[in-house]
């Protein structure tokens, strides 16, 4: 899939969440899908945005590729507000923000007030430059979490990682606020 999503109109408009796949529903499955050049020029998710629906609400992206996608904000590949959310046996090559956080994958709770216990499992995955590509970069954030951020209030599950070349002004592979 190669996408972008950009508002030229109403800055206010959804349009600019998740350049390939924006989604509200309660229980979202990406299997072996790849994502490439996906962007999302003024908000959130460049591949990806998956909005919460609350508790119980899961998501799982398995075997999938993610290259050179970004976003301005959070997630340049993948945001996610749901409660659950496991990634396994994907990579992720050269996403980034511009902005914000988590050049790669961006987890959070719906607002600040959001008390429910999150989940975030990221097995055997990677998080690095594209194959064949000579001198470029891993995922990256202007922030925090050049690969991976997550808030506080999240129970975090990471094994099997590969992470070469990622960076942000704080936690160049992993970031948890």
């Amino acid at each position: 899939i190669r996408c972008r999503a950009e508002d030229r109109y109403d800055p206010t408009a959804l349009q600019h969440y998740g350049g390939g796949i924006n989604t509200k529903v309660k229980t979202v499955t990406v299997t072996d899908s790849n994502f490439e050049d996906c962007v999302s020029t003024l908000k959130e998710g460049g591949a990806l945005h998956i909005g919460g629906q609350g508790g119980g609400s899961t998501a799982s992206i398995t075997g999938s590729t993610f290259k050179n996608c970004s976003a301005k904000n959070g997630g340049g590949a993948v945001l996610s507000s749901h409660e659950t959310l496991t990634i396994e046996n994907c990579n992720f090559y050269g996403c980034s923000t511009s902005a914000s956080n988590g050049g790669a994958v961006y987890h959070y709770r719906n607002s600040r007030g959001d008390s429910t216990q999150k989940n975030l499992t990221i097995r055997n995955s990677t998080f690095d430059v594209a194959p064949n590509v000579e001198n470029g970069e891993g995922c990256s954030a202007a922030n925090n979490g050049g690969a991976i951020w997550t808030r506080a209030n999240t129970n975090v599950t990471l094994e099997g990682l590969t992470i070469n070349k990622c960076s942000a002004k704080n936690g160049g592979g992993i970031y948890l606020d």
